[in-house]
């Protein structure tokens, strides 16, 4: 196990564009247990952070370094039409050559800590939004993974069943002890969830700022509109 998540010095530019840096000069330590959140504007460079972290992209320059088991959830949840929520759940599971009755408990497992135990059987299109998100996360941490990454997850979904899913990830980050770094676009979700937020800019981390407040935070408080001004300052 490594000592949380670490790049240094990182830069990626792509073959098509090689004069621009998606990501430039990017150095960020997040530690072990940590609820680290991005944001930044659309294009900044916020997604290829977390898929040079996942190992979908690599460098073309600097180091990462990141433990050996991490899962990434992305927006709509990826999720494969033909399979039921189990068989989803499981993909993970049967790629890495698990015994039938372990991936049988894995996936029991998890689903019951998505709150969708009794949706095994459905298919994704039998689903709400939310339900889709939570199956994406249960199929994420079903391989028991040291670090979960999210990609802006709840950024397609209405805000009462947002405001569900926020409590939900909070209870699974607590009950499991996992890294969670999450990517987000809307300021007050950082603050509402993070231990701390990294704001991102043409690229690279112009600053960091860590949330005093306690959990759980609630956004009518006055230290949460405090902490969500000092976030903006920080994005000029």
């Amino acid at each position: 196990m490594t000592d949380g998540i670490r790049l240094n010095k990182v830069y990626k530019s792509y073959p098509t564009t090689p004069e621009k840096w998606a990501v430039r000069d990017f150095t960020l330590e997040v530690k072990n247990q940590e609820f680290f959140c991005l944001v930044g504007p659309s294009g900044c460079g916020k997604s290829t952070v977390l898929k040079l972290i996942v190992g979908l992209e690599k460098p073309t320059s600097g180091q990462v370094q990141r433990p050996m088991g991490i899962s990434m959830d992305f927006q709509s949840g990826a999720l494969m039409p033909w399979l039921t929520v189990e068989e989803n759940v499981a993909f993970g599971l049967k790629m890495r050559g698990d015994g039938a009755q372990k991936i049988h408990d894995l996936c029991n497992k998890y689903l019951e800590m998505v709150n969708l135990q009794h949706f095994s059987e459905k298919y994704p299109r039998e689903l709400s939004g939310g339900q889709r998100q939570r199956v994406g996360i249960a199929r994420a941490l079903a391989v028991e993974p040291q670090a979960l990454l999210l990609d802006e997850p709840f950024s397609a979904l209405d805000s009462i069943t947002t405001d569900e899913l926020h409590k939900d990830l909070l209870a699974i980050w607590k009950q499991t002890k996992i890294t969670i770094i999450m990517v987000s676009h809307i300021l007050e979700e950082a603050v509402l969830l993070a231990d701390r937020i990294g704001v991102v800019v043409d690229g690279s981390i112009r600053g960091i700022m860590e949330v005093s407040m306690p959990r759980p935070r609630k956004d009518s408080d006055k230290d949460f509109e405090r902490e969500a001004k000092k976030l903006k300052e920080l994005m000029v």
